[in-house]
């Protein structure tokens, strides 16, 4: 691989990096706390051992509805009790339903105005 032509973006950013104020991962992790929206949950490092275990030795396996994770997916969102209940997300769409959510992903319609729309000044 040539890197000719590359060596002053690399060493701009080389440097850019070794001036950053966290030293550490936690240090980092302190940083993004401390900024409010970046992370909303609990979060730490693991150990090696939840790192191999992934995520279902953390959560546990799948539930599959007829042997499919999608249609598992699908009941999870448009056929629980709240499916329809609106929420307010974190990125500023008011009105928002997991229902809503999943045709917007999935099979989305093309019409104006049927999808509740970010608010504020996100964009």
């Amino acid at each position: 691989v040539k890197l000719s032509g590359h060596a002053e973006t690399l060493w701009s950013a080389i440097e850019k990096l070794h001036g950053q104020s966290a030293a550490t991962g936690a240090a980092l992790n302190a940083k993004f706390a401390a900024e409010g929206d970046a992370f909303k949950g609990e979060m730490g490092f693991g150990g090696v051992e939840q790192f191999y275990g992934g995520l279902e030795k953390l959560i546990g396996a799948p539930l599959m509805v007829d042997g499919s994770l999608f249609k598992a997916m699908q009941t999870e969102h448009c056929a629980e009790k709240d499916a329809e209940v609106p929420f307010d997300t974190s990125n500023g769409i008011e009105g928002a339903t997991s229902k809503l959510e999943w045709e917007f992903v999935v099979a989305p319609l093309f019409e104006d105005g049927c999808y509740p729309e970010r608010g504020g000044d996100f964009r």
